[in-house]
């Protein structure tokens, strides 16, 4: 019964939220008086703000009065860009448009400082020859020094992400286990202690470098050590034992790799891991295989 107030309430905001946005300029379409064309355009410029707000979802800069003002400038430029007798310009806008947007990406996520004239040049030399270029080997040395950079790139990250985390470690007072996991224990336990191969009950809660929730969901038992665990989480359980919890530290590049990014996080940014320790639900065969244990003694704390 509530829904009606809510809506005009939230119908509300939006008309103050309207009248805050006089700075950009529009015109109102008349769709009472609009030809089937001015129709098309009108909603297919509809189902374009529409993905405006999408991409505005994941990055919420774009939602500011400033940056829907340059958008639009950027979406205007493009339109008048285009010449429709020109087909060959055309392409030439839409391939500079999309050359100019890797690039860009590349900086990002590379931590490169590009030359956009050497890209036009070179793209310029090999149309000026008048006939193709040597396409294998031109993907092949592409790709190679790519490699080459996301190797560099992943050691100056990796190397950042240690940095930073233990710094924050040694804030939080806890214990260093290796570069990349801190930890200490918060209930201790004279139950078993876990190793590679063990199927345990567990618990385990994620939490970012604020201590906000990640959302990552937590599975009731895990086999200790399984492909598809991350290597630090299974060295994070095998120092527990049964019954037992503890609060690790980790870096989101040693946690979840190029997958970082997905949940908006940043490869040297912390992440915590909150685990409590169950029963063992079936201990590992062969203990001869097992891991070498790392004596309690040197987790002191942990």
């Amino acid at each position: 019964m509530l829904r009606k107030p809510i809506y005009l309430f939230l119908a509300g905001l939006a008309l103050l939220g309207a009248g805050c946005d006089r700075g950009i300029k529009s015109h109102e379409t008349d769709l009472a008086e609009a030809t089937p064309g001015d129709s098309l355009m009108y909603y297919f410029g509809q189902l374009r703000a529409h993905r405006f707000w999408d991409l505005a979802v994941g990055d919420t800069t774009l939602r500011s009065l400033e940056n829907r003002k340059k958008y639009l400038e950027g979406v205007k430029a493009g339109m008048e860009a285009v010449n429709g007798e020109e087909t060959a310009y055309n392409i030439g806008v839409r391939m500079g448009v999309r050359m100019a947007d890797i690039a860009s990406k590349f900086e990002e996520e590379y931590g490169l400082e590009l030359d956009r004239e050497i890209l036009y040049n070179s793209l310029a030399e090999a149309v000026a020859k008048g006939s193709d270029i040597d396409a294998q080997k031109n993907q092949s040395n592409f790709y190679s020094v790519l490699h080459n950079i996301k190797n560099n790139r992943e050691k100056v990250l990796m190397q950042s992400a240690a940095e930073e985390l233990a710094r924050q470690a040694k804030a939080r007072k806890m214990n260093k286990i290796t570069d990349v996991l801190y930890g200490v224990r918060t209930a201790a336990s004279s139950g078993q202690k876990i190793h590679v191969g063990d199927s345990i009950a567990v618990e385990m809660r994620f939490k970012g470098p604020d201590q906000e929730d990640l959302g990552m969901p937590s599975p009731q038992a895990v086999t200790v050590g399984d492909d598809s665990t991350a290597p630090v989480i299974t060295l994070a359980l095998s120092t527990l034992r049964e019954s037992e919890s503890a609060v690790f530290a980790t870096s989101a590049a040693a946690l979840l790799g190029d997958q970082a990014a997905l949940i908006y996080l940043k490869p040297n940014d912390i992440v915590y891991l909150h685990v409590t320790v169950g029963k063992i639900l079936k201990t590992a065969s062969g203990n001869a295989t097992r891991i070498e244990e790392i004596p309690d003694g040197d987790f002191d704390g942990l």
